[in-house]
């Protein structure tokens, strides 16, 4: 396979269709296969970051070791918090602390990475990008 800057991959979100993307964002890692260009959205999105941080298992230990450990997801979490994961456990205690994500490298890979949300005033997709600020990249992919 021929990766050039022609080249980009494109991951889809999906909640927990997302554990099948970290397997293959692994194997990709695994054998050395990087691309220039990644735009992603929701679970993808958080899968992306973990492979333009070259952290390989990274996303595999939050979207399953974890998720029996924690139970982040569910009713209980949409009460509390407004939405049916735990976010402050998945974008704050996740990197910060239990499966500390590696912003260095993150910010100084020269990919080009995209996360696409959707704007609730115009209801168009918005690509965005962070390569300085911690906090902003963590409210993106949120």
């Amino acid at each position: 396979m021929t990766i050039d800057n022609n080249t980009g991959l494109v991951l889809e979100g999906g909640g927990m269709r997302g554990v099948f993307t970290s397997g293959v964002l692994d194997a990709f890692m695994k054998h050395g296969l990087y691309f220039n260009y990644v735009v992603a959205v929701s679970a993808g999105a958080c899968n992306g970051m973990s492979y333009i941080s070259r952290q390989p298992r990274r996303a595999r230990v939050s979207n399953i070791d974890y998720l029996a450990r924690y139970n982040y997801i569910g009713l209980r979490h949409l009460v509390t918090q407004g939405c049916i994961f735990d976010r402050k456990l998945l974008y704050d205690k996740f990197p910060n602390e239990y499966i500390p994500f590696d912003f260095d490298t993150f910010f100084n890979n020269k990919a080009t990475f995209e996360m696409v949300t959707t704007n609730c005033l115009t209801g168009r997709a918005e690509y965005l990008q962070e390569r300085h600020d911690r906090q902003r990249a963590l409210d993106v992919v949120r």
